[in-house]
C-alpha cells in the first residue's frame, strides 16, 4: 500500500488555489470542476470544492498534513509573510516543525530534519 495523494476541503477554491500556488511555487498539475491537484514529486496534494457537489463539510483541521521542506526555519519566515503561523518553529526529536493555517482554516505542518537527524 502506498499513500500518493491527499486533499483538503476548501470553501473558496480560487482563493485556496492562489494560496497553495504561492506556497508550492508551482501551477496545479490537474484541475476539474471539483478538484485541484498539485504534483509534489509524485505526491498529489489536492483541494476539494465541496460546494461543487453540494456536500456538507466541517472545514478546517479535518486532517493535518505534514510537508517535508529543506529548512523549516527558512520556510517559516517565507510562509509567515502571507500565512498565519499557528505553531512557531520548534524541535521535536530530530525534526524542526511549524504549522500554518491556510486561507480555508486548515492547519498544515511543515518539517525538516535537523543535522544528523
Amino acid at each position: 500500500m502506498k499513500v500518493d495523494s491527499a486533499y483538503i476541503s476548501v470553501k473558496d477554491r480560487k482563493r485556496a488555489e492562489a494560496y497553495w500556488k504561492r506556497v508550492f511555487g508551482i501551477e496545479p498539475a490537474m484541475k476539474s470542476e471539483i478538484f485541484t491537484f498539485f504534483d509534489l514529486s509524485g505526491f498529489l496534494f489536492g483541494l476539494f470544492d465541496s460546494a461543487a457537489v453540494a456536500e456538507n463539510i466541517n472545514y478546517g483541521n479535518n486532517c493535518v498534513i505534514n510537508l517535508h521542506v529543506e529548512d523549516a526555519d527558512v520556510e517559516a519566515v517565507r510562509l509567515g509573510e502571507f500565512s498565519k503561523i499557528v505553531m512557531p518553529v520548534n524541535s521535536v526529536g530530530p525534526y524542526r516543525v511549524f504549522q500554518v493555517e491556510d486561507t480555508e482554516g486548515n492547519v498544515v505542518e511543515f518539517y525538516s530534519e535537523t543535522v544528523g537527524g
